[in-house]
């Protein structure tokens, strides 16, 4: 698999296309890997304890608070987001890392943005001049409580308009930098395993762990391949759809995720990339 930048040549995206190899730094598609557990496995076929699942992903779970808080209407910014006392509210109240000084926009608060993305683009919430009302969305929000499978169909949604939006929108405008890249590599993080990255940095400029190029140094394109995808992995741990674990493998980093997930981005994948009707 190989990905393309909208601010590549169409020169460089054409050879791309011509190139498909599997990214050098996921484990080999034949490679083979733990399956999850029993006891895991068990959890999907309980509509309440998945949707318990469905309602522990952080993403789910702010979305839903989101809606609590835009209620039936909320004051805007001009550029479609909350408020900054709303955001440094949710901020306070959920403890969100916002560096030393406060945020100045929801745009700089990730774990707003993700779910916001997802439940606007989802119409879940309709944002119009400078208000934010309640919409009926692309599969209307059930407390797990009151439905579980509804509820499930609610998260499932949600997670996997929040994929499509990111594939579908330009790099600059915050799509995903790494496209079939990062798909590949969430296929793994969302496997019992979870997936672990190289710490490309490591060794200097040399980059060791890099595949060399004709020159006998690293190969920066394959770097670059790594990077854009580590950005999106790192930025969908932010949003609250995988979780991002550095302390187990440092310096390099791993990513893992449900089984919740696991079952949206194997959906998400296969209508991305083959088209709805086909397997």
């Amino acid at each position: 698999m190989a990905r393309t930048r909208d601010d590549e040549t169409p020169d460089r995206a054409e050879d791309d296309r011509q190139e498909p190899d599997w990214p050098w730094f996921l484990p080999a598609p034949e490679e083979e890997r733990a399956g999850w557990s029993a006891e895991d496995s068990a959890v999907t076929e309980d509509p309440g304890a998945f949707a318990v699942q469905h309602a522990e992903v952080p993403l789910v779970a702010r979305a839903i608070a989101l809606l609590e808080v835009v209620g039936e209407g909320r004051e805007t910014t001009d550029s479609g987001a909350l408020v900054l006392a709303d955001v440094r509210t949710l901020a306070q109240r959920w403890e969100l890392p916002t560096g030393a000084e406060p945020p100045e926009s929801m745009w700089d608060v990730p774990e707003l943005v993700g779910p916001w993305t997802a439940l606007t683009a989802g119409g879940w919430i309709e944002v119009a001049g400078d208000s934010a009302r309640p919409g009926e969305g692309a599969s209307p929000y059930v407390p797990a409580e009151q439905d579980p499978d509804a509820f499930i169909q609610f998260a499932r949604a949600l997670m996997g308009i929040l994929l499509l939006t990111l594939s579908q929108q330009k790099v600059d405008h915050g799509g995903f930098e790494g496209g079939a890249d990062t798909f590949a590599a969430l296929f793994y993080v969302t496997s019992a395993e979870g997936l672990t990255v190289p710490d490309i940095l490591t060794g200097g400029t040399d980059m060791p762990g890099v595949p060399r190029g004709a020159d006998g140094g690293p190969d920066l394109d394959q770097a670059l391949r790594l990077m854009y995808t580590i950005s999106d992995l790192t930025r969908l741990s932010a949003y609250g759809l995988i979780r991002r674990d550095s302390e187990r493998a440092a310096p390099d980093t791993h990513y893992r995720a449900t089984l919740a997930v696991m079952a949206v981005v194997a959906s998400t994948a296969d209508l991305l990339f083959h088209g709805p009707g086909e397997g």
